[in-house]
């Protein structure tokens, strides 16, 4: 009897073990059920997020307006060594945005340091101005994301002071494109010698730069620019490719949303939705890409990254907008739920309270965002387009 009931609790308990372990290997390799994983964010998460995110970046900001560009949160070691202009520029401007939701006045402050060191470095060019790094570089991204900042400025405040700046950064950005709508990315500015280096992100920042101070002055001119542009960028550039093989083009996803609805042109509308295919095929949805680990959802490449996932869903954002207002609910769904997604990955990479105890600075490190699950870098321009891209969401699901 005692060996019959030995046999017996053997057997169940090698049963046990067997189902457990399928069990386990089931719920990590197969689809995950994204019903629930995509809609259960809610606004205050959202919003508590970029506050505190945007309370890292006034943290960061010294007197002088330069930021902590990178900050080591394991060593407690800032590293301005490659600063770079073209992300001061995008941080004071998720600054500005964030500003316009929670009225912090210490971050308004802050960003508007900021903005008046960047606004050190612009230099005239001909007619025109251009913003100058400390390599003698004139970068058409530089001009564009200034232009950005002080046209978000300028909304916010109603104080025109930076109108003809602006303008004359636009002259620029004009004077850089060709015939065929192409910008020229980089000149050196003692020489005047151009470059022949090629951004993939640089003219959509242009075309959406354009758009904006087109919001804010009237002037058809800029929008005359950006549609031309744009037409080399779909028509020429972006022609060869597959919607699989698009450049993830965040920027010129904003650009493409704020032009259709000032020229109505459906090339605009179409790319859009051709690059958001592109940016959804190549996620880990769950379903289409099996994700090797369930923390890993929502996001892209190996090993998944803060920033890259944060960019895609600014663009996507934009690219939900028009397929909400001018497409159908089956392409704006499809789309939403790619940026519910990418916007639940990245939360899992902003030090929290209780993320940082362990660290030796802990009120320099909390709110940032770190550049992978993995590793705790946090560079300004991380924080940046984490902002800009929870405010996004934040804004369609309070609308």
């Amino acid at each position: 009897m005692k060996k019959i009931s030995f046999k017996i609790i053997f057997i169940v308990t090698i049963f046990i073990l067997l189902f457990s372990t399928i069990y386990l290997l089931y719920n990590q390799y197969a689809p995950q059920d994204n019903n629930i994983s995509y809609d259960d964010l809610s606004s205050d998460q959202l919003i508590n997020s970029a506050i505190m995110a945007g309370n890292y970046l006034v943290n960061a900001t010294n007197n002088q307006g330069v930021f902590a560009y990178e900050y080591n949160a394991l060593e407690d070691l800032v590293d301005n060594s490659n600063y770079n202009l073209l992300r001061h520029a995008g941080t004071v401007y998720s600054m500005l945005q964030l500003y316009n939701n929670s009225n912090d006045k210490k971050l308004f402050s802050m960003s508007e340091k900021a903005l008046d060191f960047l606004l050190l470095f612009i230099k005239p060019y001909d007619n025109a101005s251009c913003i100058v790094n400390n390599d003698d570089e004139i970068k058409l991204g530089g001009n564009a994301l200034t232009i950005i900042a002080l046209v978000e400025y300028t909304k916010i405040t109603g104080d025109n002071k930076h109108l003809q700046t602006i303008q004359s950064l636009a002259k620029y950005i004009k004077q850089s494109q060709s015939e065929s709508g192409e910008f020229l990315c980089k000149r050196y500015y003692s020489t005047r010698i151009n470059s022949d280096f090629v951004s993939q992100y640089y003219p959509g920042e242009a075309l959406l730069a354009l758009c904006r101070l087109y919001d804010l002055d009237g002037n058809e001119t800029w929008l005359n620019i950006a549609e031309k542009g744009a037409k080399y960028l779909i028509l020429i550039r972006d022609a060869k490719y597959s919607t699989n093989d698009l450049v993830h083009d965040h920027w010129l996803l904003m650009a493409l949303n704020e032009l259709y609805r000032d020229r109505n042109n459906p090339l605009y509308y179409n790319q859009s939705i051709r690059i958001a295919e592109s940016i959804m095929n190549k996620q880990r949805d769950g379903e289409n890409i099996i994700t090797e680990d369930p923390n890993w959802l929502g996001s892209y490449y190996t090993p998944p990254r803060s920033t890259p996932t944060a960019t895609r869903s600014e663009g996507l954002i934009a690219a939900y907008r028009l397929a909400r207002d001018f497409g159908n609910d089956t392409i704006a769904e499809k789309i939403l739920k790619a940026i519910s997604l990418g916007i639940k990955f990245q939360l899992q990479t902003q030090f929290k309270s209780e993320d940082v105890e362990d660290l030796p600075n802990p009120q320099q490190a909390i709110g940032g965002f770190h550049s992978s699950l993995t590793d705790y870098n946090v560079r300004i321009d991380y924080v940046q387009h984490n902002i800009s891209s929870i405010l996004g969401y934040y804004y369609i699901i309070t609308e």
